[in-house]
């Protein structure tokens, strides 16, 4: 798996640490670690792909959650120590400043009962349906 950390335009870095793209076909799971005191925005690029959620290993109480097929806030947080992916994967993570997450939920109360939730749940939901047709077929990571 191809794993390239990309820092973003200048005019970004307020709002923006950078972003991390995964990029790879796991016919078996692969732990992708989360980001230590961030929140970042996962969103898949081409096909949907299964992930998991759990500890150490995904014999240690793992939740499958279902394909990753839509952006979804990841909230960093002590239990959720590794996300597992397995299929041809194309991720690229978001990792926001706290500048920018409170941009992004542009005063939103911040329910953040569950590590993992999908961008929509913020009241994005156009972004959604806008986009979600144009990550599927993207097949250019740099685009």
């Amino acid at each position: 798996m191809q794993q390239d950390f990309i820092l973003p335009e200048d005019s970004l870095t307020e709002y923006v640490t950078g972003y991390l793209l995964f990029d790879g076909n796991c016919e078996d799971a692969l732990e992708i670690g989360t980001f230590e005191n961030s929140c970042s925005l996962g969103i898949p690029l081409g096909k949907p792909f299964d992930f998991f959620l759990g500890g150490k290993s995904l014999e240690d109480e793992s939740t499958f959650v279902d394909l990753f097929d839509k952006p979804y806030f990841f909230i960093s947080h002590e239990n959720l120590t590794s996300i597992w992916v397995s299929g041809k994967v194309r991720l690229v993570f978001v990792i926001f400043t706290e500048k920018g997450l409170k941009g992004v939920l542009r005063q939103k109360k911040k329910d953040f009962n569950q590590y993992i939730f999908p961008l929509s749940r913020i009241g994005l939901p156009m972004f959604n349906l806008m986009i979600k047709r144009e990550l599927r077929f993207n097949e250019d990571n740099v685009k």
